[in-house]
């Protein structure tokens, strides 16, 4: 990554080289260095860009799932995910994260509010995906 910054590589490239190093860390089970490689990738993207924002951010939301880390630190992943979804009006990404917050909630006892509003939220866009 140092390489190929030095070498002035587009932010493209670089955010590949973080999200590679990230899934590295992630397998090897050594998270909080995944989640450093995916808060590095943000910093390649600017505001123009909120899709590769999102999916960063739903993949920080899975490294903190795979950690354990509190269900705050995960449902605030999900919220820029979903903010930036939204912000994208990107129907594929908004789809998803309902599914993986409501996925994530589901028997986890203190989250049925958030379990209901993810329902509520998918069968929302699902039900304007079904009336274009």
């Amino acid at each position: 990554l140092e390489l190929a910054e030095t070498h002035g590589r587009e932010p493209r490239e670089l955010s590949a080289i973080c999200v590679s190093v990230a899934c590295c860390h992630s397998d090897c089970k050594q998270h909080s260095k995944a989640l450093e490689m995916y808060k590095k990738e943000l910093q390649y993207w600017n505001e123009d860009n909120p899709n590769e924002m999102c999916n960063t951010w739903i993949n920080m939301a899975c490294v903190h799932t795979a950690a354990s880390h509190s269900s705050e630190q995960v449902l605030e992943a999900y919220g820029h995910a979903q903010a930036l979804a939204d912000k994208a009006r990107n129907h594929k990404l908004q789809v998803m994260i309902q599914k993986k917050l409501l996925r994530y909630c589901k028997g986890r006892s203190g989250l049925k509010e958030e379990c209901a509003m993810a329902r509520q939220r998918l069968s929302s866009l699902l039900g304007t995906d079904q009336q274009q």
